[in-house]
Parts: structure tokens; sequence; C-alpha cells
């Protein structure tokens, strides 16, 4: 090898050293597929790009999670693909990223079933690969120079989509281990932990909202377990709809959830609990030919460092307010 091939080695192994530590800088899952695709499109000088990926380990399906810039949505398609048949299982086990040329070529896969949703060329297209099966595909066009994509680039891309598909499992695996799989919500001792840690790190700018469904237990003994589920998980669903990214909605337990309203203040806290009061007021839950009224109270508080030095301190504090709301007729909103 020649000095300049050197060069040009020690320098894509310092990218994909910097690469790598940005695919691990997150296990937020949204986050993630935004650091992903911005990665590949900076690697390709690509300034179009979609990104197909499923949510579970070896999922039977991926969606489109994310596009940019001219890679334009057909509406009211289902935008999704079949990564279990024989040539997509092939995809994977080649793990080589390829032109849109070679893969029609291969016929890993109908391209024409990706275009039905992307309507532009693609240039490029990267599979990333778990246990050997198709997890994701990131989809790049609109080179920035023009030029075709050259052999060294595309095995670059590929050592890309092998630890961006690494990146993937763990912010899978992270949201499992994190996650209340009936609600899709945060489990109590994440959320605690969260709390925590930014108590000692002083941010401090947050508050808790604690919301308890009301009369619970009479819906379950009336109706039964599984009506007292669709009740929780039609619940969760509005929590989820009021929240904003950096926020975290949790299950605390039972009928009882925890939101952290970060970079709020009371007031604007108080404006969202009432919105979930409203949402969850409208919500009908259906039992055979019954149809059930739900009803939550709610009780905030917002940090305060003089009172609160634990997770614990602040949660309580919103627990005694959740406490008059229900003694005071139920169906409303209580500050601490």
């Amino acid at each position: 090898m020649e000095i300049e091939d050197y060069e040009k080695t020690i320098y894509e192994l310092r990218q994909l050293l910097e690469v790598t530590k940005v695919l691990n800088s997150t296990l937020h899952f949204k986050k993630l597929v935004d650091t992903i695709l911005f990665s590949f499109m900076a690697q390709a000088r690509c300034v179009k790009a979609a990104l197909y990926i499923g949510k579970e380990i070896e999922p039977d399906t991926i969606t489109l999670q994310r596009n940019y810039m001219g890679f334009e949505i057909t509406p009211h398609v289902p935008i999704q693909l079949n990564c279990k048949t024989p040539k997509m299982e092939e995809f994977a086990r080649s793990r080589k990223c390829l032109t849109n040329e070679e893969v029609d070529k291969l016929a890993y896969f109908d391209v024409e079933e990706i275009n039905r949703y992307i309507i532009e060329q693609i240039e490029i297209i990267i599979p990333l690969v778990i246990n050997e099966k198709i997890a994701g595909l990131v989809l790049l066009g609109g080179r920035i120079d023009s030029e075709p994509i050259q052999k060294s680039e595309k095995e670059f891309l590929s050592e890309i989509g092998f630890y961006a598909s690494i990146a993937i499992q763990n912010s899978i695996l992270f949201d499992m281990a994190t996650m209340d799989m009936m609600t899709e919500l945060k489990v109590r001792h994440y959320t605690t932990k969260f709390i925590d840690e930014c108590i000692i790190s002083g941010d401090h700018n947050f508050v808790i909202i604690m919301i308890d469904i009301d009369d619970f237990k009479r819906v379950n003994d009336t109706y039964g377990h599984q009506t007292g589920d669709d009740t929780i998980i039609g619940v969760s669903t509005i929590l989820k709809k009021a929240i904003r990214t950096n926020d975290i909605a949790s299950r605390f337990g039972g009928e009882e959830f925890v939101i952290m309203l970060r970079d709020a203040a009371l007031d604007d806290a108080v404006v969202v609990a009432e919105r979930i009061r409203e949402g969850v007021e409208g919500l009908k839950v259906i039992s055979n030919k019954d149809e059930i009224n739900v009803t939550v109270s709610i009780g905030l508080a917002e940090f305060d460092i003089d009172l609160d030095k634990t997770p614990e301190d602040v949660i309580s504090r919103a627990d005694g307010a959740l406490y008059i709301s229900k003694k005071t007729g139920k169906n409303r909103v209580t500050t601490a």
C-alpha cells in the first residue's frame, strides 16, 4: 500500500469512530432515528433520506419512520415493507450497501414497492441487520456532487450500517427494560431514577403530575379485568398525546400514572393537566353493549429546591394534591 492509501484508511477509521460515538450517544428511539439518518446523509453527501425501521428485535415489517427533503410520501397509504420474504432475508445476509440498480438487478425486493411511497430516485440503499434479519433500511438520494457512489464509499456505509444496527438493538432492549408493555409508558423505577438524576445535576425546572383513574376498582369488579385493561390503555393513549418528546409519562402502578413535565412552570403544567382531564372525560370504554364513562383525579407539584431533596419528596407532594382532588369530588386538578 502507498502512504496515501494508509492515510485514507486512517481517516476512514477515525470517521467511523466518530460516527459510532454519535450513534451510541442516545438510547432514545426517536432521537436515534434522526441521528442515524443525519449520520448517513453526512457520510454519503446526500440531501435526501428516508428510514424504514421496526421497533422489535426481529420485526415482521418495517415502517417508514422519517424522511427528509424530496422523498415525498403518498398520503393515506400504509408505509410498510415486509422483511420476512426469502429475498429480503437474502439481502440481510449480504449486509451490503447497494445502488438502486444493483437492488433491482439482484431482485432482493420490488423497488417499485418503495417508489409507490417515495416519489424520487433512490441512489443508495443500506440494510440495517440484527441477527441476520432486516431491522431497517436507509434510503439515500440527491448526492451533492452528483458523482456515482464508489466501491470504497459503499463499504464504508455498510460499516456504518453495522454500528447503526447495534445502536437500534440497544435502544429496543432499553425500551423493553424500561417500558410497561401494556401501556407503552415508562415504568416507575425509570422515572424516579431520572428525577433523581435531574435533582443531582441541578436540572430543577420540572413539574410532577400524578394521575389516578376514578372508581377504577368498581370498573374492574363490575365489567371485568379486560375492561379494566382497556380503560388503562385508553387513558395511557391520552397521556402520550398530551406530552412532548422530552417529557416522561410512566405507569406508576395499577391505575396510577406520573408525568414529569420538563422545562415547564406550574401554570403551564396545569394547562396540560386540564387537557388530560378533559380528554379522559371524553373517553368512552365499551364493555359488551355498555358504554363506560371514565374520569381521573390529578395532583401537581412543581419542584422546590427547599422542599424536595429526593424524587419521593416531590412525588409525595403531587400525591397529596391528588388526594385533595379525590376528597373534593374527583375529576379535578389540584396543585400542591
